[in-house]
């Protein structure tokens, strides 16, 4: 291979390197380092520019800046991963066949008057989800007590520290 090669091989290696170290210094959870390896093994540009920025940084403000466009970067690959979960089930139809179970459950005799479909904002639960585990402890349980389509699972596993 060219030297172009060696860079990038040496590169990712060193972005791999990097994911595990933010992760054991708690700045990246794990889903987050999971999505950051993802990005580098497809060698995506905008991520390892930005992890080149950080592991360069010489100052606060640099690792601070550097941190804040490698976060970025995470949080649109994982609302790309996101939104491909559920592109095949729209809210409408999510809707629909919640009602159709809820139906089913009121032939079945179940008092479903208190019953409630929802969906949440991508980002206003993934914020609601980062300040509520803020301290708490790696193994921290979530119980979804229903989310409609289920996508509050996936925003507590991605905020999970």
């Amino acid at each position: 291979m060219g030297e172009m090669g060696i860079t990038v091989r040496e590169t990712v290696s060193q972005m791999l390197v990097l994911s595990e170290t933010l992760h054991r210094e708690r700045l990246l959870s794990g889903p987050s380092k999971c999505f950051l390896k993802e990005l580098v093994l497809r060698q995506d540009p905008k991520a390892l520019e930005a992890g080149n920025q950080l592991m360069l940084a010489s100052t606060r403000e640099e690792r601070e800046a550097a941190m804040a466009l490698l976060t970025s970067r995470i949080e649109e690959q994982a609302k790309a991963t996101y939104d491909g979960l559920f592109e095949e089930t729209d809210l409408t139809l999510a809707h629909q066949l919640a009602s159709k179970d809820v139906d089913t459950m009121k032939e079945d005799g179940v008092d479903t008057r208190s019953f409630v479909y929802g969906e949440v904002s991508f980002a206003a639960f993934y914020e609601v989800l980062l300040a509520a585990t803020a301290g708490m402890p790696r193994l921290g349980k979530f119980y979804d007590l229903g989310s409609g389509t289920g996508r509050a699972v996936f925003e507590a596993v991605r905020a999970a520290p």
